[in-house]
């Protein structure tokens, strides 16, 4: 095989090799920065866990699970309008997500929008969500 050959089939495995690190390196560190929010959070620091959620969501934003974290520490905050903005674009996502609704329903009802509250209700009752959701991080998240 000649230089050449070997060196353009080669280009194509070196890259598919450096973008196999470089998603298990942003994997790697979504985890790590998921842990320290979930670690603020625990220790009392709603708005620490509130801006490491958003770093994670920087580096992976296809992820819902820290949309809905970062949404239920924003909601702890009396911040509903952030909370209601991170918890459409789980929505969006992830339509089938009752939990989502169920908490953007928090949201509505807090703000005194109660027809907006039963409609998320309804939906998440539809999905078979719970109730209440007393701890955010218990909930299973979509694939």
């Amino acid at each position: 095989m000649s230089k050449v050959l070997r060196l353009i089939i080669g280009i194509p495995v070196a890259l598919v090799v450096l973008v196999l690190l470089l998603t298990f390196r942003g994997e790697s560190r979504y985890v790590s920065l998921m842990e320290q929010a979930k670690a603020k959070a625990d220790a009392g620091n709603v708005n620490g866990a509130f801006l490491t959620y958003g770093d994670a969501i920087r580096i992976q934003p296809d992820r819902v699970d820290a949309y809905f974290l970062r949404a239920a520490a924003m909601l702890k905050l009396k911040n509903y309008t952030k909370a209601q903005v991170d918890l459409n674009d789980v929505i969006r996502m992830k339509p089938n997500f009752g939990e989502a609704y169920r908490l953007r329903a928090e949201c509505y009802r807090a703000q005194g929008i109660e027809e907006k509250a039963n409609e998320d209700d309804a939906n998440a009752d539809r999905l078979g969500a719970a109730k209440v959701i007393s701890d955010p991080e218990k909930v299973a998240f979509p694939k």
